[in-house]
């Protein structure tokens, strides 16, 4: 999610960008997340006269930026953007859970509700879910222990 300023009281854009899970396996986190960045800035209807990005500078952005560790917390509109990132994150998993029918929970590899999904998911189809990615060491870990568990149950 991008976020443009003219001040720092009113929002001049506001560009979203993603990576699908098949993207994000394919080209690994780092190049997904670059896509993403690039999809969000090429989504605003004005083009930003600078550009800053939260963490280490972007190989392959395709545009200038200044890159500031910790950004979120040090400048307003990196902020912004990690706010409207996460709030269109825990919507879209939202909109994903109701239309498969059941509570993935966040969708983070800590949440006890998302690992039970997975986990009864991969028990009872054998491999992941659509919406989860394969390179995600949790679901790697649970495809694994699947595998092993209907060996030992032959």
């Amino acid at each position: 999610a991008l976020f443009v300023t003219h001040d720092l009281d009113e929002a001049l854009a506001i560009g979203i960008g993603a990576a699908s899970v098949r993207e994000i396996d394919e080209l690994n986190i780092g190049r997904a997340t670059t896509l993403a960045m690039r999809r969000a800035l090429e989504a605003l209807p004005v083009r930003p006269g600078h550009v800053v990005v939260d963490g280490r500078p972007v190989a392959g952005l395709g545009w200038d930026h200044h890159a500031v560790v910790g950004g979120d917390g040090l400048v307003h509109s990196i902020g912004c953007a990690s706010i409207v990132a996460k709030v269109t994150r825990d919507r879209l998993m939202d909109e994903i859970s109701q239309a498969m029918g059941v509570d993935m929970g966040s969708g983070y590899p800590s949440d006890p509700k998302t690992i039970s999904f997975l986990e009864k998911w991969i028990n009872d189809k054998g491999n992941p879910p659509p919406c989860a990615r394969a390179s995600w060491e949790t679901t790697r870990r649970l495809l694994a222990h699947s595998r092993l568990s209907r060996i030992t149950d032959w």
